[in-house]
């Protein structure tokens, strides 16, 4: 869904998927314009006796438990997750796909469960895509070549009793 998403909105869309794990939900959109698919990160590149098939078979999408106190809690999990090792290869995989398209004028990075959407322009998807690629222009006329945006909730309307202070 968000390659179909990011592609109506204009972006090109570079998907890095570890291990190929989601092949399967993406090949029928391989076809489409302005879509690259990896079914790689760059730990499996460098640390191919590591990240290798048989790591790859412990990986799934279940609940993993980031520290070992988690499981003392009694969360309900089999596995630790090898997070720093997760960080880490997202890290240089978006360092890596720095590189292989430096010639990009600008380049956002997002997670698959990340969303860009400009709530000021939800009337549809053109005037969506219009507002995104004006925010990114406005960005490319001032040099700046990479953004990250902070992830935030977004309702439309604030939360009963919420003050404002900058207009109080």
């Amino acid at each position: 869904m968000f390659v179909t998403y990011y592609l109506q909105m204009g972006w090109r869309v570079i998907v890095y998927d570890r291990f190929g794990m989601h092949w399967d939900f993406i090949k029928e959109l391989l076809s489409q314009s302005g879509f690259d698919y990896f079914p790689f990160t760059v730990f499996q590149l460098v640390h191919p006796s590591k990240y290798n098939k048989e790591f790859a078979k412990n990986q799934d999408s279940s609940y993993k438990a980031f520290y070992k106190m988690e499981v003392n809690w009694g969360y309900k999990t089999k596995k630790i997750a090898d997070t720093a090792d997760q960080d880490g290869d997202k890290a240089r995989t978006y360092d890596y796909a720095r590189v292989e398209y430096a010639h990009l004028d600008l380049i956002t990075y997002l997670d698959a469960d990340e969303l860009f959407y400009c709530p000021q322009a939800n009337e549809n998807a053109a005037k969506q895509r219009a507002y995104q690629q004006r925010i990114m222009a406005e960005f490319r006329s001032r040099g700046i070549e990479e953004m990250r945006f902070v992830r935030v909730p977004y309702s439309g309307m604030p939360p009963e009793g919420f003050v404002n202070s900058l207009h109080n």
